[in-house]
């Protein structure tokens, strides 16, 4: 009966009102044309061809309820049999704790598309029924979903955003935290924003034998101030590690599209050219909900899009200097300590004060192009490398190296 009744309501289901949901953030350079976080994350078909409209893997925020917290990962197939009917299944998905989430699994799901609107019938766990529907605008969904059966029924509005089916990690092989083999403290040079001044930057760091983290916001990389991809490649085969800083590295609050865009563009625009990465380095000009500047904002769902699509995300929720073995609660979220920026040479020596003591680990982070002169931090390169030759700190190239070994 529950599903009859479903079934009813979906046919006389009237069209709810259908917002696109997108953010800008200001920036310098040209603007890229088209919702700009989240555009193009996934154009191609299984079979490489183009994808057709509303299929793939979404990721799907439901802003309600016991969903509110978690986003869902959805696989939606076109049926073989009638063009306009579909049928999606779950994927794995985590909460922020790591706790697999099971609000979509076993899912029994039939849509149909009339246009860019799609509408779904959901049967959810527990026999819960559900009404979703959402309207297509490129890779991007906006809409809502009703539940059924309640009085009165809630509605909440959902945002989804479709992605490459290989950015996607798999939950059921996170690895494992790597033990230390001693107390040595472990150094993380991270090296911010691919600017143009990071090519000589870059340089004095291989000159002294040293190794470094790159993290690259893609849309930037080629407009005039910025690095060419041909300098990531060469940093890459300078054994440097290269990581994802978002698309646009754009600034304020984002909207839950461009969060999703941004963090999971980037990490796809890098596995395009052959850079794949488990590793997100968020903006720090990002404010609002989009800041993880503590725990309780990891807490929601833009934290459960961390850890179910990246093995570390480095924000702004812990401390720069981390005590080890490093625990993976604290991959999603842990933070750094800035050489540039206007620091001193004497609030940075007490920094490495702390961080050269034994059991430690810290990320020491550097915009080439805010450090007076590209000579002004010579003396703290001198300065690892006599420490890592004489035994005295270890350098890890990546944040995932430090958390879960090479």
């Amino acid at each position: 009966m529950r599903h009859k009744a479903l079934a009813t309501a979906v046919t006389s289901m009237c069209a709810l009102p259908l917002v696109a949901l997108f953010a800008s953030c200001d920036q310098t350079g040209p603007a890229p044309t088209g919702p700009r976080s989240v555009e193009a994350v996934a154009r191609a078909g299984e079979d490489g061809g183009p994808a057709a409209p509303g299929t793939g893997i979404w990721i799907l925020h439901i802003d309600g309820g016991r969903f509110r917290d978690h986003v869902q990962i959805v696989s939606v197939q076109q049926s073989t049999w009638r063009p306009s009917v579909y049928f999606m299944r779950a994927l794995p998905s985590l909460d922020y704790s790591g706790t697999p989430t099971r609000d979509f699994s076993s899912v029994i799901a039939r849509g149909v598309r009339q246009g860019p609107v799609m509408r779904w019938q959901l049967t959810l766990p527990g026999g819960d029924l559900a009404q979703l529907q959402y309207q297509l605008l490129g890779d991007t969904a906006s809409g809502v979903m009703r539940m059924m059966g309640d009085t009165p029924r809630p509605t909440y509005a959902v945002v989804g955003v479709r992605v490459d089916s290989g950015i996607i990690a798999s939950t059921e092989t996170r690895p494992i935290p790597a033990v230390p083999r001693d107390l040595t403290p472990e150094i993380l040079l991270r090296v911010d924003d691919a600017a143009a001044a990071d090519v000589d930057f870059e340089g004095r760091i291989r000159a002294r034998g040293l190794i470094a983290e790159f993290a690259i916001p893609t849309r930037l990389v080629g407009r005039p101030g910025y690095a060419t991809w041909s300098d990531v490649d060469a940093w890459r085969r300078d054994g440097m590690g290269i990581i994802s800083h978002s698309r646009t590295h754009g600034y304020g609050d984002l909207g839950d599209a461009d969060f999703i865009g941004e963090v999971i563009g980037g990490m796809a625009d890098l596995a395009a050219r052959g850079f794949a990465t488990r590793i997100f380095a968020q903006p720090g000009t990002w404010r609002g909900a989009a800041l993880l500047d503590s725990p309780a904002k990891l807490g929601g769902w833009r934290g459960a899009l961390l850890r179910s699509t990246t093995v570390v995300s480095e924000a702004y929720s812990y401390g720069g200097m981390l005590s080890l073995p490093l625990r993976d609660s604290l991959a999603i979220g842990y933070s750094h300590w800035t050489l540039s920026d206007g620091q001193t040479p004497e609030g940075i020596l007490r920094q490495w004060g702390y961080s050269s003591r034994p059991g430690m680990f810290t990320t020491f982070l550097v915009h080439s192009g805010r450090m007076g002169g590209p000579a002004a931090l010579d003396w703290f390169l001198d300065t690892l490398a006599a420490a890592r030759a004489q035994g005295r700190i270890q350098l890890v190239h990546t944040s995932r190296e430090a958390f879960f070994g090479p």
